[in-house]
């Protein structure tokens, strides 16, 4: 059964064409997973499917009975109540259909004659049935299992909500939007903040999940495990491919030599065409031929070529000379403060890193990952031990909310100048370039 009619939109931003002429069946039990090149529209196509923007032509259809959520790239901070409690505002109703029993069961405990009224009993009943009618203690159960799988405690869920930043509010988004079940999930890079233990379970999930989904992600290998079908976005609208992405890269392969293999045959019949009507056009025995050919020129398909997507590309320069160990961290021992008193990160921490290794650093959220770039980086300060780097060793540090760091009234070339130092206005715009910045 189709879910979500798409027919024939079109989205433009000036004269830009984000797309065009752009249709689409979504099915309910499928799960896409949508892809192409940044900039191509993957994050408007999503708003434009919940609503949250209009195409300028074209029109997206659901029944009224579908119900659809949508995980943005960036949340609104919650601000009321725990973070449990917040997960279970996601259902509209819940909160207050459960204080309402609350309250009727309280009061009935509180007062033997009014709990044996014949009414009172029956407004419990129907207080109990809208309670079960938007998921019960079932809810709360699905709640706290979606909030463990993605990686918080039973002391993180009963925390406050406000508190929450970073990635442990879109870990909650991502919580209440699974809780509420949608018919179909629209999920915008929902694994940037999972640790490899709740990518785990988030996948598990999405593979059992009864509704449609439809994912934008940059991890090749989620989008491998994940989708049923991958839907390929570009101007001249959707191409969809039967599997996982390593099945999607086959098909686009063999999509685009069928169109290279079409488009030369066209070529060569437009040629033979041309060369008979240039040669035989003027003679007076050979004109309905050639009127007859010209015909035929006029109507055969023009075949365009589907550009290739660029892609980033560059190259470190080459390091100088340095010593064989090029970091090394002793006796580490790091306190981060908190509301409840001292949180010891580190103890004794040992490290040590030699020239040329390429180190991946994995561990569970709140492990300390982060914290420990930031002492290797020299950004935040120890108890006691030693940092120390090698000689002639160069660091730099690229933190996980760097986008803090950039001045948001300057321009991309203007951010990149003020910290290239002496290099020249040449480099400059070539490292943009090959990172896709492109024009003004």
């Amino acid at each position: 059964m189709v879910v979500i009619h798409v027919q024939n939109i079109e989205k433009r931003f000036g004269k830009q064409a984000l797309f065009e002429r752009l249709s689409w069946h979504i099915k309910a039990g499928v799960r896409y997973g949508l892809v192409g090149p940044n900039g191509a529209g993957k994050t408007t196509l999503l708003r434009i499917l919940i609503g949250e923007q209009s195409a300028d032509s074209g029109a997206v259809v659901r029944a009224k009975t579908v119900s659809v959520g949508y995980l943005a790239q960036e949340v609104d901070p919650f601000t009321l109540g725990s973070v449990e409690q917040s997960v279970l505002e996601g259902v509209p109703g819940y909160r207050q259909a459960q204080r309402d029993v609350q309250a009727l069961q309280e009061r009935m405990a509180q007062d033997l004659d009014y709990a044996s009224q014949p009414e009172v009993l029956k407004i419990l009943g129907a207080a109990i049935e809208r309670f079960e009618a938007k998921g019960g203690d079932q809810l709360l159960d699905r709640a706290r299992e979606s909030l463990g799988g993605l990686g918080f405690s039973a002391e993180q869920m009963i925390e406050p909500a406000a508190s929450l930043s970073g990635g442990w509010l879109m870990r909650a988004a991502l919580a209440r939007l699974l809780v509420m079940q949608p018919d179909v999930l629209l999920l915008d890079e929902p694994t940037n903040h999972l640790d490899l233990e709740a990518l785990a379970w988030f996948e598990s999930f999405l593979e059992g999940y009864p509704g449609a989904v439809v994912v934008v992600s940059h991890d090749r290998f989620f989008l491998d495990r994940v989708p049923d079908r991958i839907v390929e976005l570009t101007t001249r609208g959707l191409h969809e491919y039967v599997g996982g992405y390593e099945d999607y890269l086959q098909g686009r392969e063999l999509r685009l030599a069928q169109q290279v293999a079409e488009k030369a045959k066209i070529d060569r019949k437009r040629a033979h065409l041309e060369g008979f009507i240039n040669r035989f056009r003027a003679k007076a025995t050979k004109a309905k031929q050639a009127q007859a050919r010209m015909k035929q020129l006029a109507k055969l398909e023009q075949v365009e070529l589907e550009a290739d997507v660029s892609s980033i590309h560059f190259s470190f320069a080459p390091a100088g000379r340095t010593a064989r160990e090029v970091l090394h961290a002793d006796q580490v021992h790091k306190v981060w403060p908190s509301d409840r008193g001292p949180v010891e990160v580190y103890r004794d921490l040992q490290l040590r890193i030699e020239r040329g290794s390429k180190v991946a650093l994995v561990g569970p959220n709140g492990a300390g990952k982060s914290t420990l770039l930031k002492v290797l980086g020299g950004v935040t300060p120890i108890e006691s031990g030693t940092v120390r780097r090698g000689n002639n060793v160069r660091l730099e540090y690229f933190a996980q909310h760097q986008l803090e760091a950039l001045d948001a009234r300057l321009s991309v070339y203007q951010e990149a100048a003020r910290a290239a130092g002496e290099d020249t206005v040449t480099m400059i715009r070539n490292t943009l370039g090959a990172l896709l910045f492109q024009g003004s």
